[in-house]
């Protein structure tokens, strides 16, 4: 955190920085998340990735932006709102169909709708959430991920 606010930070306002130092903050914010998760602090898990998530969109990059939205739904799957899960997950999605195909990330983001479907009792959905994400896995990317 201490990098994020003395190093890449100040950046953030620096008008010849460029958009690739909002995805760097992005990745290095939703990173920071990930690790309030592992060490159990979801609440804070979840502020990064909410901060996490506007840097990725300015920075244009639409698969980051599409990943950082599964990091929240599997976030919200975890704390228990499976509502809130599939709302990430259909995001996701959304934004990846706007990028490079990228068949890993579409199979993360179909997987993590059909947890949160499951979860809710909606089998038949989720089934067809479970067969999206193995046609992604069975099908070439058109980009490598990166």
């Amino acid at each position: 955190m201490r990098h994020l606010g003395d190093k890449v930070a100040p950046r953030l306002v620096d008008t010849t920085s460029g958009l690739q130092v909002f995805a760097t903050a992005a990745v290095l914010t939703e990173m920071a998340g990930w690790m309030a998760h592992d060490s159990g602090r979801d609440d804070l898990g979840v502020q990064h990735f909410a901060r996490a998530l506007p840097l990725a969109r300015t920075s244009g990059d639409l698969p980051l932006t599409a990943n950082i939205a599964a990091s929240r739904s599997h976030l919200a799957l975890h704390t228990g709102d499976p509502a809130a899960a599939a709302h990430w997950a259909q995001l996701g999605l959304s934004l990846a169909e706007k990028g490079p195909r990228i068949a890993s990330l579409t199979a993360r983001l179909h997987a993590m709708q059909a947890r949160a479907l499951a979860t809710s009792g909606q089998q038949s959905p989720a089934r067809r959430a479970l067969d999206a994400a193995h046609a992604d896995l069975e099908s070439p990317s058109d980009a490598v991920h990166p």
